[in-house]
């Protein structure tokens, strides 16, 4: 066979699809050349064995791929992994009183307006979220929103997520609560990053280009056995930024810190949105001060 031609059939049959039909054909050829007899009947074999390999690889790889994804997910979660318990998601999400006054015309229609109000990074942290515990394979049915104007501590014991920073109760309840134990927190007024060393203190604070936020996993905190997931920003951007994060590189992730509990400080721009948040070199980039 031309040499040229057998190089141009075998880059076609580079792609997955094609592959396995390319080398059942050479199979059956060889066999037919090397038997000399019946080489209808082993090409037509060869290429039996290409379809039924190509239909293998077809059902088997991805499924072999989402399993190999969920138990690598299951170190990053943890308990939360566990299909028979309720994983709760926190969020921010405020009433307010609806009056008459508050309708509003719009194009001659009268329009209600909502009586709940949850932040643009909540808002948009929640799919990330919601998805990555749907790619661990865990149940629709055992994800729980809970709101901060409900009685979180109904579900205070259970595994969680906490979206956003001091606005949503249980992030700052934490934070206060048990500061020694994270390594990111949030000043007080909410506005910058900080971290406490045997001395001193850095902090980062918002930028006009920048925005940043946490992803911080602590195991055994809030009760034996259970894990919390904070992801939260400065600011909404932070937040929707630091929850892409961990649902892009929560492969990444696993390899890094298998099941260890672990925080990391994202770094968003502004101008880009949630897909552009990278890992913030704290320790380089940084400020220092001598009090919060």
């Amino acid at each position: 066979m031309n040499q040229k031609l057998f190089i141009k059939i075998y880059e076609t049959a580079r792609n997955e699809r094609y592959r396995f039909l390319f080398w059942g054909f050479t199979f059956g050829f060889v066999i037919s050349l090397s038997i000399k007899e019946s080489m209808f009947l082993w090409v037509v074999f060869g290429a039996f064995l290409s379809v039924v390999f190509s239909i293998i690889y077809e059902f088997t790889i991805p499924w072999a791929k989402k399993i190999y994804l969920s138990a690598k997910l299951s170190k990053l979660l943890g308990p939360m992994f566990e299909s028979r318990d309720e994983c709760i998601i926190f969020i921010t999400e405020f009433k307010r009183d609806i009056t008459e006054k508050s309708l509003q015309d719009y194009k001659g229609h009268y329009v209600v307006a909502t009586s709940r109000l949850i932040g643009s990074g909540d808002a948009e942290a929640l799919p990330y979220l919601y998805n990555l515990l749907l790619k661990a394979r865990k149940p629709y049915d055992k994800i729980r929103l809970v709101r901060s104007f409900e009685n979180v501590n109904d579900y205070y014991t259970s595994n969680f997520i906490s979206i956003g920073g001091l606005t949503n109760r249980v992030t700052r309840s934490l934070m206060e609560s048990h500061r020694d134990v994270f390594d990111y927190y949030f000043s007080k007024n909410g506005r910058a990053i900080i971290k406490k060393y045997d001395s001193y203190y850095k902090y980062i604070e918002n930028s006009p280009r920048y925005d940043y936020g946490i992803i911080t996993k602590v195991s055994n905190l809030n009760h034996q056995g259970r894990v919390i997931i904070i992801v939260a920003g400065i600011s909404d951007m932070g937040t929707a930024g630091a929850a892409f994060h961990l649902f892009d590189n929560c492969e990444k992730i696993v390899d890094e810190y298998g099941e260890s509990d672990f925080s990391i400080v994202v770094q968003v721009s502004k101008e880009i949105g949630a897909k552009s948040a990278r890992e913030f070199n704290f320790e380089k980039e940084s400020r220092e001060c001598v009090e919060e």
